[in-house]
């Protein structure tokens, strides 16, 4: 059986097969996404995935095409230094939190007129917005969880229809960032804790 789901801007589609050596299939199946631009999932079918019914998303490079503390670095000119310890952080140099408030730090200072431009500069992935029509419309609650900060991505769950959003908090006073994080720090625990 075929489903489709979407057709603008992105055409989405659900095949049902239900015979077959599931192994060749899958492996047609790559090769054909590999061959064209296109992106493929396979799932077993049962109850257990009908039963599904919210999808968790992170933001940057993900539902946006941006990374929102690389825009705010622009803003406040310190871009290379923001490479440079979110590279420390990929190689394992520096834990999570330790690179997120290192890299916030650096930030202290920026006004509400900077934030605003940083935000004005956030790129939607293509096919995002009917995507997330598109679980609506099945039923589906949605909800971003992001290390990313409210100030995004609250606007960009109220922009898409986003059910629920978990992110960090800049700390502003005066209408200026203060280099720090206001409240509880979004990491592995706090996600998991936010799902339940």
């Amino acid at each position: 059986r075929i489903f489709r789901l979407s057709r603008y801007p992105v055409v989405s589609y659900e095949l049902a097969v239900s015979d077959g050596d599931i192994q060749k299939v899958r492996e047609q199946l790559i090769v054909a996404a590999a061959q064209r631009p296109i992106d493929i999932a396979i799932q077993p079918e049962g109850l257990e995935r009908r039963a599904k019914r919210m999808v968790v998303m992170d933001v940057d490079s993900t539902l946006i095409e941006n990374e929102v503390i690389n825009l705010l670095a622009d803003e406040a000119g310190v871009g290379e230094e923001v490479a440079a310890i979110t590279a420390a952080a990929m190689r394992g140099d520096i834990d999570f939190e330790a690179s997120l408030r290192r890299r916030v730090a650096l930030l202290k200072g920026l006004d509400e007129e900077a934030l605003e431009r940083a935000r004005s500069r956030i790129t939607v992935t293509p096919g995002a917005r009917t995507f997330i029509r598109t679980l609506k419309r099945m039923g589906m609650k949605t909800a971003i969880v992001s290390a990313g900060f409210t100030r995004f991505a609250n606007r960009l769950a109220a922009d898409l229809g986003i059910d629920y959003s978990l992110s960090n908090t800049l700390e502003l006073v005066d209408g200026r960032l203060t280099g720090d994080i206001a409240g509880e720090l979004v990491d592995g625990p706090r996600k998991a804790s936010f799902l339940k």
